[in-house]
């Protein structure tokens, strides 16, 4: 690690400082994580670039989660869930190349729009399927990935809104309709005899 002298007096070296700033936003008020470096010798506190990035990343972060966003490790966690690299996730719900990275870092915060369409993605795998085919993207993964991955999510989904016992799922099924477009579409739970 680098010695950092300080650009004021001179000649002291800067040392890294965690502290906690109150910040407010729409009414609602936290205290965040501040970085920052103070002087040893003149006791200057100063923010580099990166303390600069750190710090708005928190405030970034504070704000999505007021308004009621996604976090950006919530974020990831879907594109993980839908089996997706950042690119393909750009691709596939739109926000340009760079996109995800910047919404899962907390560099930025992404529209209402894009945290509904990842939201409603992630809820309904049908719909995600939908925007693999719209966007003729069905290359980013195997039919029988996708079918698969969709079938245990539906289950996983249904199961999650049913209270029924552990013994009673192994008793379900899914049953694959084919809606007119000549796609499969795993759709429902249905008892087994």
């Amino acid at each position: 690690m680098s010695v950092e002298y300080c650009p004021i007096c001179g000649e002291g070296t800067l040392h890294e400082k965690l502290g906690k700033q109150k910040v407010e936003y729409h009414g609602k008020s936290e205290e965040i994580d501040s970085h920052f470096a103070v002087c040893d010798v003149c006791g200057v506190e100063q923010c580099d670039s990166e303390h600069l990035r750190r710090n708005k990343r928190k405030m970034i972060e504070f704000r999505k989660k007021v308004d009621g966003l996604l976090s950006g490790a919530e974020i990831a966690a879907i594109r993980n869930k839908l089996g997706l690299n950042k690119k393909q996730a750009a691709e596939v719900f739109g926000g340009g190349p760079i996109a995800f990275s910047k919404y899962e870092s907390d560099d930025v915060a992404q529209s209402e729009a894009m945290d509904n369409l990842l939201r409603l993605a992630s809820s309904l795998p049908e719909a995600f399927h939908m925007l693999l085919n719209k966007f003729s993207l069905p290359n980013m993964h195997s039919e029988d990935h996708v079918q698969e991955n969709i079938k245990e999510q539906w289950v996983n989904i249904q199961l999650d809104r049913v209270v029924m016992p552990k013994a009673a799922t192994s008793s379900m099924k899914i049953v694959k309709k084919n809606l007119g477009s000549g796609t499969p579409v795993w759709s429902e739970l249905k008892r087994c005899a």
